[in-house]
């Protein structure tokens, strides 16, 4: 963001950062138990679906922007959109297998996440850099 001061920079960043996921998991969670029916229900996919479109929509334009509110706005959506779908995701794949083995799909599914998501980003990040 080019002219904008680097702690306002940090603490929108910050902010952003915090509040974005966790609202996004709030509202997700509850939108999906009381206007949907819980993760069980077949609508809840397709609402994952429509969240992720939006989530990818705002991240398009990001690059786009030299004014630091509107990058900060549409990283929020980002994370906001990102928070949303993560406890819909869980619930449905959590219900997705037989109850003796929902630990055990918990267990590989957030072992695949950190290794496949989190462990290359930075080896990633700095190779495209």
């Amino acid at each position: 963001v080019i002219g904008a001061d680097v702690d306002k920079v940090y603490i929108l960043y910050a902010a952003s950062s915090l509040t974005g996921p966790t609202i996004g998991v709030l509202v997700g969670g509850l939108i999906t138990t009381a206007c949907i029916g819980g993760y069980t229900n077949k609508r809840a996919l397709t609402v994952c679906f429509f969240v992720a479109t939006l989530a990818s929509l705002s991240a398009i334009p990001i690059p786009f922007f030299d004014m630091l509110s509107e990058v900060i706005l549409f990283l929020w959506l980002v994370l906001f959109f990102g928070g949303f779908i993560m406890p819909n995701l869980t619930g449905i794949l959590l219900n997705s297998v037989p109850v003796k083995e929902r630990a055990i799909a918990n267990s590989v599914a957030n072992f695949f996440y950190n290794l496949l998501g989190y462990l290359p980003s930075p080896f990633l990040y700095g190779l495209v850099v």
